[in-house]
């Protein structure tokens, strides 16, 4: 059957864009023998925010080829299982003392924001939103240990680099 015949005949489609939370797939897909490129992925974090603009775009496509209408997205998204976003504070004297030199406030804020993070100056500090696709930010307990340094060590890689 060609793609023209496919398409005359396609009365009805339903797309799906799942997503789920690292921990619940992480090693089970290995304990049942079923491990798959889907599995893998799940496992390595897919940024939640993406599902929808796959969707409509994957509609978008399938509209422009085959015609048609398409019906409402409906989102089931279970919000509490998703991800949660880590929210971290970088300190200007400990960021200054990490790195041995004064990078100026707006220059922090621009190199945190470059990293995909939300930023709110608090005068002697930063907090900072991490992205939902920065999967090594979204792990609560190591954030929070390594996170200032973390930080401070790549805000100076980075004002660094500029210079050169």
């Amino acid at each position: 059957m060609n793609i023209q015949v496919l398409i005359k005949k396609l009365k009805m489609s339903s797309l799906s864009a799942p997503t789920f939370n690292p921990l619940a797939i992480a090693g089970r897909a290995r304990r049942f023998g079923l491990h798959t490129d889907a599995s893998h992925r799940y496992e390595r974090g897919v940024d939640p925010a993406l599902q929808e603009r796959a969707i409509e775009r994957a509609t978008r496509l399938l509209l422009d080829i085959c015609g048609g209408q398409a019906g409402p997205v409906i989102d089931v998204t279970d919000k509490t299982q998703l991800p949660k976003q880590a929210t971290i504070t970088l300190r200007r004297q400990k960021l200054d003392k990490l790195i041995g030199y004064v990078i100026s406030d707006e220059q922090v804020a621009d190199i945190l924001t470059r990293l995909g993070c939300k930023v709110t100056n608090n005068g002697d500090s930063w907090t900072a939103v991490a992205p939902t696709w920065r999967f090594d930010m979204q792990i609560e307990e190591i954030w929070l240990k390594k996170s200032p340094v973390y930080m401070a060590i790549t805000a100076f890689r980075m004002y660094r680099y500029a210079l050169i």
